[in-house]
């Protein structure tokens, strides 16, 4: 089969699984393959990764896009000047406050007032 034609199958597989990374990310690997002798495991390995990378990375996107925020914010955008009891060093530390034992802490994700860093545990 020459390169053309399964360039083509490709594309219409990928097309037929609507997966469509692996058309963009095959020809490339292919290459890398070719110059790095991967096995046909390891070439294989590396675009369905690709494409499942890419899937978290969308589903990500859409989640929050459907959740309706308003904007969307990270920590390293966060102005500490309105909270002055918060540090940059305690933000970079993410959930961990050292003068609390590890089991009594939640994580980020948790939306309990005790898992904010802006605030004191005590409060």
């Amino acid at each position: 089969m020459s390169t053309k034609d399964t360039n083509g199958q490709i594309d219409y597989l990928s097309r037929a699984l609507k997966a469509p990374r692996i058309r963009e990310v095959a020809k490339r690997l292919a290459q890398n393959a070719r110059d790095d002798s991967w096995s046909y495991e390891d070439y294989l390995a590396a675009v369905l990764s690709a494409e499942v990378s890419s899937r978290e990375a969308s589903g990500t996107e859409l989640r929050i896009g459907a959740a309706g925020l308003p904007t969307r914010k990270s920590l390293e955008e966060f102005n500490c000047d309105h909270q002055p009891s918060l540090s940059r060093q305690l933000l970079s530390q993410g959930h961990h406050q050292p003068n609390r034992p590890m089991s009594r802490m939640r994580t980020w994700r948790s939306y309990a007032p005790l898992a904010s860093p802006c605030r004191p545990a005590d409060q």
